[in-house]
This record gives structure tokens, sequence and C-alpha cells, in this order.
């Protein structure tokens, strides 16, 4: 018997391998619509058409933390159910906009909800918003909202 022989009696006597379960990939569609409506913002600034745009920022709720990391932050400030986006630019009588991303079906918890109405009360344009084009579109009329 050769060498090559008993190598493939001894493969072939090998139960087959089982490829591993994989794991179905984690959607994370608000965090990309969220990405791309910073994008646009940062390149929308550029064209000088929405003076201050660049001062969109992100309120990091949505990052997954360790717990410990989580008790620091919250002992620091951080709070339930800030909306994801907030450009502090006060245009057509609003202070600023706070936007929500949401998936297409995202639904608002009851912190955000309650966030959202309590600085709308205060003279913030609020809105939620199911997609990165949606987002875009709510900064660009909240630019031209007449005064």
């Amino acid at each position: 018997m050769t060498l090559k022989t008993m190598i493939d009696n001894t493969i072939s006597k090998q139960p087959l391998i089982k490829p591993s379960r994989t794991k179905k990939p984690i959607k994370h569609t608000e965090a990309n619509y969220q990405q791309q409506v910073v994008e646009w913002a940062r390149w929308a600034h550029k064209t000088g058409k929405y003076p201050n745009l660049d001062l969109l920022h992100c309120s990091l709720n949505g990052v997954k933390l360790s717990a410990l990391q989580a008790t620091k932050s919250k002992q620091q400030g951080m709070l339930s159910g800030v909306p994801d986006l907030f450009l502090p630019v006060p245009i057509g009588g609003y202070h600023g906009l706070f936007i929500e991303m949401k998936s297409d079906k995202g639904r608002l918890s009851t912190n955000q909800t309650w966030f959202l109405s309590k600085v709308e009360l205060l003279g913030y344009k609020i809105a939620v918003c199911y997609s990165a084009n949606e987002a875009i579109k709510t900064i660009e009329n909240y630019y031209f909202v007449p005064n």
C-alpha cells in the first residue's frame, strides 16, 4: 500500500467536518442611515448652502457599552432617550433640530417619546426618520423654514 493510499483511506474513514453554523449578520440599518446622513451633511456643508451644518452631531446612545462603561456614562450624564442626531442651529423660530433614526420596523421607546415631547415643547424641531433620504429631506426643509 502506498503512502497516498494510506492517507486516502484514513481521510475517507474520518467523519465529515460540518461547517460551523454561521450567524446571520446583524443589520444596523439605523446606524447605516445615520452614517449616510452625516456623510451627506459633511459634503453639503462645503457647498455653502447650509451654514453651520458642520455642527450636526450624534449622541452615541446607540453604542453598545460594557456594564462598567454604561454605569460611568450614566454617572457622567448620558441620558436615555436622547435622539441620534442633533443640529444646534436656530432657524425659523426653532432652537435646533433633533432627529431620531429608525429602521423600517423601528419604534420609539418610552424614553425617546418623553425626550422628543419635552424638547418640542421647549422650541426645538423634532423628526423621526426611517431612512437616510428622509433625514436629509428633513434637514433641507429645516434650512428653508420661513421666518
